[in-house]
């Protein structure tokens, strides 16, 4: 049996933590993108990554453009 990747989820903007150490809109693309590589993320509840130097909305921006993308390039493929 094989566990099929949801293909998008709902626009809602309640940004988390990733334990992969990166921003995500929200829940749902977070546990999305574990599925699409196969890799175990999880959400990570501490304020701390937020409040990173390198932190911001632009990089939770890029973070999510990086991930439409990915999904792109793995539906193309």
């Amino acid at each position: 049996m094989e566990c099929v990747c949801q293909e998008k989820c709902r626009p809602s903007f309640v940004p988390v933590c990733g334990s992969d150490g990166r921003f995500y809109e929200n829940h749902c693309e977070v546990y999305r993108t574990s599925c699409l590589h196969k890799k175990k993320i999880y959400v990570v509840h501490s304020k701390d990554c937020f409040f990173k130097e390198t932190g911001s909305t632009a990089q939770l921006e890029r973070s999510v453009e990086d991930r439409e993308g990915e999904v792109k390039d793995s539906t193309s493929a």
